[in-house]
């Protein structure tokens, strides 16, 4: 049967050549300037055209390698956080893109995109790992970037679409099981929900964020029994409490215990915007204290957490964070900005939401993410997970539930995976750093 696509052939060519004018006008201001793209327009809107016009579904098979163990393959976008990440990455895939700049580096990806994807295929992690039926089972998971970045993905979600749709129908053709939406991509244009929609019915989709929202609660857990904290007991801060990993990372608080929760919105949002969470959450047994001031919480937490999906750091004065505090990032890009560690020495920022695969499962590696090997975020963990477990078809971890959050972070035990160890700006964090900060508290 046929599939119907969300514009016509016909219709991608004019959105192309639209985009790519607008695109133009944009970055030179210039009102002459979308003429010079309008020859590129063509180019790319018809390719597309072409590629989508002659898509059809394709049955995903597993691929054999060198060593004839069978791998069960996977996708997962990823995006720079910053046009400096871009050509960073870029030159080490790219030697030569080095004499670019990252907006060039940008447009010149994006073509890529359309005429070969498997260009822009950074790299892949394997691991071998047990299913809920104690089968072992090995998944390889390859990691496609898109050039844009949270900021462009904001504001021009229309241009970003199109590229996201080739890198996935790519994806499929190569032979993929599953699809994991990193970073912004998983929140771009409708937070995934389109993207689920194009493609459940060939090959599952998650974002991720099940288990990422575990392993942000692990980590503040384990840091704050680490420091001795009574973190029950204590007022916890969440910043970003709306989006999916923030409401999953509040049920799972009260849930385990906690009992005083500072829920913290967007400082230009209406406060009340937080008042249905707020409500679940006290019929739950818990206090909850709402507000758009992020300072207001700080001034009040020892133990904060950031969940947050903005594009830029929070605009924090270092005089409003507490010493002692502890607090766990899990937004990409970063919440809390690198000055803060120079000017509270006396407060621990931990990256959360990493996992560490066991030594035995581990097979190899060829595309990092700053931590030492065989750790990667959770959001590219439940990827692997799901794919162990071979949840091939439709749309995962778009519902707030703690019974599919518990699944998911059993189904993780199982394969080999835990929460792996503290880490602060990239760099490793030991016990005694911890207990250093903790003396700082005030009582």
């Amino acid at each position: 049967m046929r599939r119907s696509y969300y514009l016509s052939p016909a219709t991608e060519v004019w959105f192309s050549l639209v985009a790519a004018c607008v695109l133009a006008f944009v970055i030179t201001g210039e009102p002459l300037a979308p003429a010079l793209f309008i020859g590129l327009a063509l180019v790319i809107g018809l390719t597309y055209s072409v590629t989508i016009a002659m898509a059809t579904p394709v049955k995903a098979k597993a691929k054999e390698i060198e060593d004839a163990t069978v791998y069960d393959e996977g996708i997962f976008l990823v995006n720079p956080n910053d046009l400096k990440e871009l050509k960073e990455r870029s030159c080490k895939k790219f030697p030569f893109m080095r004499f670019f700049p990252a907006l060039v580096i940008a447009i010149l990806l994006a073509i890529v995109i359309v005429i070969r994807p498997k260009t822009l295929d950074m790299g892949h992690i394997a691991m071998r790992g047990r299913d809920e039926k104690g089968e072992i089972r090995a998944c390889r998971l390859h990691f496609f970037g898109i050039p844009f970045t949270p900021w462009f993905m904001k504001w021009f979600p229309w241009i970003v679409m199109p590229f996201i749709y080739l890198m996935i129908r790519y994806g499929i053709k190569m032979g993929a099981r599953i699809i994991g939406e990193g970073g912004w991509t998983a929140i771009v244009y409708d937070k995934g929900k389109t993207i689920a929609r194009w493609f459940s019915d060939q090959i599952g989709v998650t974002t991720g964020n099940l288990l990422t929202s575990e392993m942000a609660v692990e980590g503040l857990i384990s840091i704050a029994e680490e420091a001795g904290y009574d973190w029950r007991n204590m007022p916890i801060a969440i910043i970003g409490p709306k989006g999916s990993v923030g409401q999953n990372v509040c049920l799972q608080l009260v849930a385990r215990g906690a009992k005083h929760l500072w829920l913290v919105g967007r400082p230009k949002s209406e406060i009340t915007d937080l008042d249905p969470l707020a409500r679940c959450l006290r019929i739950r047994g818990a206090q909850v204290m709402t507000t758009t001031r992020v300072a207001l919480a700080l001034r009040k937490c020892h133990l904060v957490t950031s969940v947050s999906s903005n594009v830029n750091p929070l605009d924090i004065d270092p005089k409003d964070v507490l010493p002692g505090t502890f607090w766990v990032d899990v937004s990409r890009p970063r919440a809390a900005a690198d000055y803060l560690a120079k000017y509270c020495p006396d407060t621990l920022f931990i990256e959360g939401g990493v996992v560490a695969v066991s030594e035995e499962d581990f097979i190899e590696q060829t595309f990092r993410f700053g931590f030492q090997e065989r750790s990667l975020y959770a959001c590219m963990a439940e990827t692997m997970v799901r794919l162990i477990n071979r949840c091939f078809n439709g749309a995962f971890s778009y519902e707030n539930s703690l019974d599919k959050i518990q699944e998911v972070a059993r189904q993780a035990k199982i394969a080999g995976m835990q929460l792996a160890g503290w880490r602060s700006f990239d760099k490793p964090v030991n016990p005694e750093r911890i207990k250093q900060v903790a003396t700082k508290r005030s009582k």
